[in-house]
């Protein structure tokens, strides 16, 4: 039995990685995320997989200011397991999410079957997802909303070359419930009719209760010579609030082992939702000054280096450290009480493979 058991684990392959990513703005908001997640892959080619997420969050932002808060403090922790199987040249895979924070809790899964086709030069996936969501309120402990999320994703991915790949990716969603913040509030200033001084209301913000999701994206990757990798993806998103966006997304690899290093550019534009307006001079059914449903523009700019020292025999492990550093600005013309937004994003990770 320890024979056997030494033989099983001597042709298991275990990946254990960790990373740190801080997030700061000049919307006063901070937050910290650690994670953590290990994989195992079994003789049978089973995998599975176990990660933890928690993010910590400091903010004083707009929004926040709006509610009359002067900051608050937050904690998300997220749960995640996987396992996956080859089954008669098929890969299925199956997956469970747990969340929560002090007022909201998610539930959910998804099952993935892919499968590999004309001497595995083409690769199809599939996925279904369902994530069910309770919205609560943390100053009013009776108060809870549902929240339910249906997506499915179709993903093709084509070798045409030994160095050219490309990838096709199409998700469908729909968010149903509680999709309003239940702690924003939308100004909205009445003139009544005889009077010179404006009647200025802050109502909660109403939205509709149904939002279908389309976006369809398509990547390119290009090996040039024996250390260069360009990567390209174009994105377009549409969905039942009149929301238009397109994404374009652009990566230069240099793989100078063992160190490899990646620059990365990402612009980001989208029309506003029908029935967002940058201010209200009447109540209406749909109300919100929520400025992501604003028309506006983002970039995405930084570098990532990671090194990885080749495996030592006496260890008989292989070790990866990655280092991250991105800068975001946001332009927001239609969002009065915010215009820009500068980010920056820093991430330290390490992983191990035995």
């Amino acid at each position: 039995m320890q024979l056997i058991l030494l033989v099983v684990l001597a042709q298991t392959d275990v990946t254990i990685s960790s990373k740190v990513q801080l997030y700061a703005d000049t919307d006063r908001t901070v937050v910290v995320s650690p994670h953590i997640t290990g994989t195992v892959i079994l003789p049978s080619k089973t995998s599975l997989s176990a990660t933890y997420t928690e993010d910590v969050v400091s903010s004083a932002s707009v929004d926040v200011r709006t509610t009359a808060s002067p900051r608050i403090y937050d904690r998300r922790q997220e749960v995640d397991f996987g396992a996956g199987q080859e089954v008669a040249g098929f890969t299925i895979g199956a997956s469970f999410m747990h969340a929560r924070e002090r007022d909201y809790l998610s539930n959910g899964g998804s099952v993935t079957i892919s499968r590999e086709l004309f001497q595995k030069n083409t690769t199809v996936s599939l996925r279904g997802g369902f994530m069910s969501n309770i919205v609560g309120r943390a100053d009013d402990p009776l108060y809870q909303a549902p929240m339910s999320d249906f997506s499915g994703d179709l993903a093709l991915t084509q070798i045409f070359t030994p160095t050219t790949i490309a990838q096709l990716n199409v998700t469908l969603a729909r968010t149903n419930g509680m999709i309003a913040s239940p702690y924003r509030h939308v100004r909205v200033t009445l003139t009544e009719p005889g009077q010179s001084t404006p009647l200025l209301l802050l109502m909660p913000e109403t939205e509709p209760s149904d939002r279908f999701r389309f976006a369809a994206a398509l990547a390119l990757k290009q090996y040039l010579g024996s250390f260069l990798v360009l990567h390209g993806e174009y994105r377009i998103y549409r969905d039942s609030w009149a929301v238009l966006s397109h994404t374009v997304d652009a990566r230069v690899i240099l793989d100078l082992s063992p160190i490899t290093i990646r620059f990365r550019y990402r612009f980001y534009t989208q029309s506003r939702a029908f029935f967002y307006e940058p201010s209200y001079d009447a109540l209406k059914l749909y109300l919100s000054s929520d400025r992501e449903l604003s028309a506006f523009t983002s970039h995405l700019f930084g570098i990532k280096a990671e090194w990885q020292p080749l495996r030592t025999e006496k260890s008989g492990a292989a070790f990866r450290f990655d280092v991250k550093c991105e800068g975001m600005y946001f332009n927001y013309p239609e969002f009065i009480r915010l215009r820009e937004r500068w980010a920056l994003i820093a991430q330290v990770g390490a992983a191990v493979d035995f």
